[in-house]
């Protein structure tokens, strides 16, 4: 997945404008108490992840070749693999997904 969100001090000004589910709003609060002390904010991996498994559209993805070179895994553009990677995040949609009420 995609390594293209921080939930930083923005995020969760953004967040704090949204209607928030009960289960959001204790994710909100807990990364309150987290920005508290870890200004920079937190990747949101998993998040990221779940957003993406209930719409697609959150990041934008692109048929790759993994391989391995050198000790480095890599990927690189390629046809028929029914592999594929993200490679951006809308992160306005991911948002939208995250704090969706419905």
């Amino acid at each position: 997945m995609c390594h293209g969100v921080v939930y930083d001090a923005a995020m969760h000004a953004e967040v704090s404008a949204r209607r928030l589910t009960p289960g959001m709003a204790l994710v909100h609060e807990g990364m309150g108490v987290y920005l508290a002390r870890r200004r920079a904010g937190k990747a949101f991996h998993d998040p990221l992840a779940a957003a993406v498994a209930l719409d697609e559209s959150v990041c934008a993805f692109r048929e790759v070749e993994v391989y391995r070179e050198r000790g480095a895994w890599g990927a690189r553009l390629a046809a028929d693999t029914r592999t594929r990677i993200s490679v951006a995040v809308d992160r306005t949609r991911f948002v939208d997904v995250l704090t969706a009420t419905v």
